[in-house]
């Protein structure tokens, strides 16, 4: 399979926008660490365990997406990629939904009546 200086250059243009888009929702996500270890109340052993849980899996990702990669062609393994990528490594960089609000004490109902003072 014969690829076109166009084709090349289009498939060089996709990979890097790639890597482009990935060092920015890294950096956002990395920035939310101790937000993400707060809300869910994970200990400092907890979340070194996640981290290279990451970590091993982008070892192994690797070795398999070099394979596609290989095989497939650049063009052809990057949008699933972006696509994985996306689904799982940006949800849990939102932050989440606040609570309704609850309204002022003011306007609430009381079930005393007010006290008088003579």
């Amino acid at each position: 399979m014969s690829t076109t200086p166009r084709q090349a250059a289009n498939a060089r243009r996709a990979v890097s926008y790639f890597f482009i888009v990935l060092g920015t929702v890294s950096g956002a996500w990395a920035a939310r660490i101790p937000a993400v270890k707060t809300d869910l109340g994970l200990s400092d052993g907890q979340l070194s365990y996640g981290l290279l849980a990451i970590a091993v899996g982008l070892v192994v990702g690797m070795r398999f997406a070099g394979r596609l990669t290989d095989h497939f062609g650049s063009a052809r393994v990057i949008v699933p990629a972006a696509i994985g990528t996306a689904l799982t490594i940006i949800p849990p960089a939102t932050p989440p939904p606040s609570p309704p609000s609850s309204p002022p004490s003011s306007c609430t109902a009381s079930s005393t009546p007010p006290s008088t003072s003579p």
